[in-house]
């Protein structure tokens, strides 16, 4: 029911609908004694989606003193809710792209793909030593949302920030003997493409087969299976 649904999108529903489900979801998502039980699968689960719920409510009812109870009992919960991963609605992007659209008066707003990162949005920086080689300048380069994946001179570099749960450090996969990079006559050093979809990261060498994907795990970094991608002579 909260799928779809746009910010305000449930203002004129009678209070007797709201509050209840709104009751309800408030107590799963911040009840201590469930998640003070055995920390099964299904529980946190169970907490998680119910505070994604929470979310979605009171953003689609648009009421603030919803919004602030919400926000404090999500807040002031045990710790047990701290170490869950709550996933974002996506009523809420639909929220935050409206407010950018009030603050800068259109609909269409500059994306960091054109114009970059503000240097003021900086938080923290810290560096990665990566040793040089020809193609450093030319590395492919992915993201899940939470770590970096760089694959630069026959390696994996898996980067975080030590923000969303991350740890501020990364660990490397070296390719060698028969391994990912050097099958198929494709070269340690080689380049290619790197991307991220449903959990695993994707490599496709530039020397390699131009219709198959290499599926890399993102905890060991060690190949998984090949892919085959539909098509004649597509390179991505």
């Amino acid at each position: 029911m909260l799928q779809g649904q746009q910010p305000e999108g449930l203002k004129g529903e009678p209070p007797e609908v709201i509050d209840s489900l709104f009751d309800l979801l408030l107590e799963i998502s911040s009840s201590s004694s469930l998640m003070d039980q055995a920390q099964s699968s299904f529980s946190l689960n169970l907490t998680s989606y119910a505070c994604a719920c929470l979310l979605s409510l009171v953003v689609a009812r648009g009421d603030t003193g919803k919004l602030l109870s919400a926000a404090s009992a999500m807040l002031m919960s045990s710790q047990s809710l701290a170490s869950e991963e709550i996933p974002t609605p996506g009523i809420m992007a639909s929220l935050q792209r409206s407010v950018h659209a009030v603050l800068l008066g259109k609909t269409m707003g500059p994306d960091w793909l054109t114009h970059g990162f503000p240097s003021s949005a900086l938080c923290n920086c810290f560096s990665v030593q990566i040793p040089k080689n020809k193609y450093r300048q030319g590395s492919p380069i992915t993201s899940d949302g939470k770590y970096l994946y760089i694959l630069s001179g026959g390696s994996i570099y898996k980067v975080g920030s030590g923000f969303g749960g991350t740890i501020k450090i990364f660990k490397v996969y070296i390719f060698k003997g028969s391994n990912v990079m050097s099958r198929g006559g494709v070269k340690v050093e080689e380049k290619g493409w790197l991307g991220y979809c449903k959990g695993y990261v994707y490599f496709q060498p530039q020397a390699g087969s131009s219709n198959e994907l290499i599926k890399i795990d993102v905890e060991t970094l060690k190949e998984k299976e090949r892919v085959k991608v539909d098509g004649i002579n597509i390179y991505i």
